[in-house]
Parts: C-alpha cells; sequence; structure tokens
C-alpha cells in the first residue's frame, strides 16, 4: 500500500494541467495509484488490476476526458 507524504509528488507522473501521479506495482500485476489533485490537494487511491486498465485511467486523466475528482466521502 502507498502512503501519500507532501514530497511524494515532487517527482510524479504530471497529468493533464491537474493531476499528479505515484505508481506502484503490486505482486499479483495490479497496479496501485495515488492521484492528487493539485487544484484541491486531495489524494485519491486508485487500483487497477493490470496494465491494460492503467493506461485506460491515464489516458484519461491525460487528455482531459476526467475534469473533476468528487470526493463524496472521507475519512
Amino acid at each position: 500500500m502507498i502512503m501519500s507524504n507532501s514530497d511524494q509528488f515532487d517527482g510524479a507522473l504530471k497529468l493533464g494541467r491537474w493531476y499528479r501521479v505515484v505508481e506502484e506495482y503490486q505482486p499479483d500485476g495490479s497496479i496501485e495509484l495515488l492521484v492528487h489533485d493539485t487544484r484541491t490537494g486531495d489524494v485519491y487511491s486508485i487500483e487497477v488490476p493490470d496494465l491494460e486498465s492503467y493506461n485506460k485511467l491515464v489516458s484519461l486523466l491525460s487528455d482531459g476526458s476526467i475534469t473533476r475528482l468528487k470526493k463524496v466521502m472521507g475519512l
């Protein structure tokens, strides 16, 4: 499990205008991502089952297809 801290996104992959992503590959082939929305400061944990799903998510974040991630419940 990736743990978020303030320096974690310094070298992160930049996607589109707003998102920074850190990924961690799991032994079962899944990929865990932390997605940081730089507009709000919110960080979302997303797990995708495989590289194909990862590529689709990255494409959506990169090309502006996802204009907003909205937190509806929090810890």
